[in-house]
C-alpha cells in the first residue's frame, strides 16, 4: 500500500516543530548554562562561532522533511521500512559522532548530542505515524 506525500509531509512538519521547539529550548538551556554562546566549529572553517537559533531550528525541521521524502520514494522498493532503517541508522551515527568534532566544550558537545537524538527520533516517529494512518 502507497502512503500519499502530502500524509508524510504533513507528519514530518509536525514532527519537525516538534523536535525545533525541543533543540529551541536545549540551545537556551546550554547557552545559559555555557555562560554565555555555545561555540561551533563548522565544516571549512579554521575559528569557532557562536551556534544561531535559526540554524538549529533550522536543521531540526529539514532532516524531518527529508525522511518523510526518502520514505514516499522508498515506498516503490517493496522493502521501504527495511532500506529507510539502514539509511537512518547510517546517518544517525555519522551525524551523532560529527558533533564531536564541532563542539568546542564539553557541555556543547552535550548538548549537540541530545539534539542530534531528538531530530533521529523525531524522523523516524514522523515516518512510523504516517505508516500507522
Amino acid at each position: 500500500m502507497n502512503i500519499g506525500f502530502g500524509t508524510f509531509f504533513n507528519k514530518a512538519i509536525i514532527f519537525g516543530v516538534v523536535a525545533a521547539v525541543i533543540n529551541a529550548i536545549l540551545f537556551f538551556v546550554g547557552n545559559n548554562a555555557n555562560g554565555g554562546l555555545m561555540q561551533v566549529l563548522r565544516p571549512g572553517q579554521t575559528e569557532a562561532e557562536p551556534l544561531s537559533l535559526i540554524f538549529v531550528i533550522a536543521l531540526s525541521i529539514i532532516p524531518c522533511i527529508g525522511a518523510g521524502l526518502l520514505y514516499f520514494l522508498l515506498q516503490r522498493t517493496g522493502r521501504a521500512s527495511l532500506i529507510f532503517t539502514i539509511i537512518a541508522i547510517a546517518l544517525f551515527i555519522f551525524f551523532f559522532f560529527s558533533a564531536q568534532g564541532a563542539a568546542q566544550s564539553t557541555l556543547t558537545n552535550w548538548v549537540l548530542q541530545i539534539m542530534h537524538l531528538v531530530v533521529g527520533i523525531a524522523a523516524v516517529e514522523a515516518i512510523a505515524q504516517s505508516i500507522r494512518s
